[in-house]
């Protein structure tokens, strides 16, 4: 355990100046959630590959692609954690078959992830679930006008997946298609040539008062659009102003921190 307890320590300095893009939160806790994920998987796993490269490859899954390590940085520091020679290779083989490092465009890289995944070996598309689901659930909630393009993507990689149980790809299948559902029920932002969606959300607002002045407020609920200053409040708390708008069923304009 010394050796995988190595491995994630690393893996947290790696990341430790990442930003999930759509929480803010750090990025080590989406690498603690695909770890997670992939030991949910680990009992469907019947190849040849110890728990802790198993783990340490979830854990390190985006080293390559978000922190440019290569495949000989990866196979040397497992060895250097005390890793066998063979195990070092199946890790630094397991990170790289999971980087999107190649393509000049966003179709051109699915394309080749695709391919990739289609012959990686059931270990690593386990974990790979683990990565959609992780990734799938925050962009959920916080884009979903992206989610309708990042759905059909991510159909896409479920249907190569072709060595992980048929159920765990049905369930994951089903779970987009019930978001997907989800947001196309939305309501849809009001203001002219906008088209964003309004997804409900708690949130500080700077906001402009009757009498031309900003104020700010915080803990304000309310339906956020995705691509402008459009907010249908739903309740605030310690605004006169913002109450009177919200007992009126009024909609106003309010620019997010």
């Amino acid at each position: 355990m010394k050796r995988l307890s190595t491995m994630i320590l690393k893996a947290r300095e790696l990341h430790k100046d990442q930003i999930r893009r759509y929480t803010g939160e750090k990025y080590e806790i989406h690498l603690a959630e695909v770890a997670a994920l992939a030991m949910m998987y680990y009992h469907y796993v019947q190849d040849d590959v110890p728990l802790h490269v198993y783990l340490a490859v979830a854990w390190w899954h985006d080293a390559a692609e978000d922190q440019g390590q290569t495949f000989e940085q990866l196979r040397d520091f497992a060895l250097v954690t005390g890793f066998e020679e063979h195990e070092a290779l199946q890790f630094a083989l397991g990170v790289m078959t999971l980087s999107d490092i190649e393509g000049d465009n966003r179709e051109d890289r699915n394309a080749k992830s695709r391919f990739r995944l289609t012959n990686a070996e059931l270990w690593l598309q386990l974990i790979k679930c683990g990565d959609l689901e992780s990734n799938t659930k925050s962009i959920f909630l916080k884009d979903p006008d992206f989610f309708k393009i990042y759905c059909g993507e991510k159909k896409k990689i479920l249907s190569v997946l072709t060595k992980v149980d048929p159920e765990v790809i049905k369930r994951l299948d089903v779970s987009l298609d019930e978001m997907m559902e989800s947001i196309l029920d939305r309501p849809w932002c009001s203001t002219a040539t906008c088209g964003g969606i309004l997804t409900e959300d708690t949130r500080p607002v700077l906001y402009r008062t009757v009498h031309g002045s900003y104020k700010t407020q915080k803990d304000v609920r309310g339906l956020f659009c995705t691509h402008c200053n459009h907010i249908q409040l739903l309740e605030s708390r310690g605004s006169t102003e913002l109450k009177n708008r919200h007992s009126k069923g009024r909609a106003f304009f309010g620019i997010e921190l």
